[in-house]
């Protein structure tokens, strides 16, 4: 409840974030964030993972993901935008459900990545905004 009160007193600054993955998998974003993942590395299983959209290379970062893990070759990648309140994720923050940093072994081939706990998707799915956009390779 706090989160969405601080959001809705934010009027209007957001994040955007970019996440790669399969087709499927895009389309079950759009439809509400669930806890599946389990390649997490230190993180919680269920975490999600992205690449906040100002930094260098997000897109093409998110856009490669789905082909280093092996799932699909580049014509099945599918990059999920989401836009978040300032004030959901400053709140988020706060309570220490979003962590940011290196990717683990990548060293700087890729951007910082944003990591939300399972714990928050719930307010994700209701406060954020959802789209597809081209991947970029």
């Amino acid at each position: 409840r706090a989160v969405k009160a601080a959001a809705k007193a934010e009027g209007g600054a957001v994040t955007r974030f970019f996440h790669g993955t399969t087709r499927s998998a895009a389309e079950s974003i759009l439809r509400g964030l669930r806890p599946v993942s389990t390649s997490t590395g230190p993180h919680a299983a269920g975490s999600f993972f992205a690449h906040e959209a100002s930094a260098a290379n997000a897109l093409q970062a998110a856009s490669h993901w789905p082909v280093v893990q092996g799932k699909v070759a580049s014509t099945g990648v599918a990059v999920v935008e989401m836009t978040v309140p300032n004030a959901t994720l400053e709140a988020l923050r706060a309570q220490g459900l979003i962590r940011v940093g290196p990717v683990a072994g990548m060293g700087r081939l890729f951007p910082m990545e944003t990591v939300f706990s399972p714990q928050v998707l719930d307010t994700l799915t209701s406060s954020a905004t959802f789209r597809l956009v081209p991947p970029s390779f």
